[in-house]
């Protein structure tokens, strides 16, 4: 299997991360799956879901500002 990426979309459309399929070292057939979100989004899921291989989903982080004291 070659590997591929996919680009991952978030409220109208806007890129949020990537999930990228490479193939497994050493192991014919066997791949692994990559997920990386920009800054500020985190997957969710539950403990059950995750040896499942599925995900509830991404959220967002509130934008960070600056305090001045």
């Amino acid at each position: 299997m070659d590997s591929k990426r996919l680009e991952i979309l978030g409220r109208e459309g806007v890129p949020i991360g990537v999930v990228e399929i490479l193939p497994a070292a050493g192991a014919e057939g066997d791949y692994k799956i990559v997920v990386q979100l920009q800054r500020g989004y985190q997957v969710v899921a539950l403990r059950s879901e995750m040896t499942a291989g599925r995900i509830s989903g991404i959220i967002s982080l509130p934008p960070v500002t600056k305090q001045t004291v």
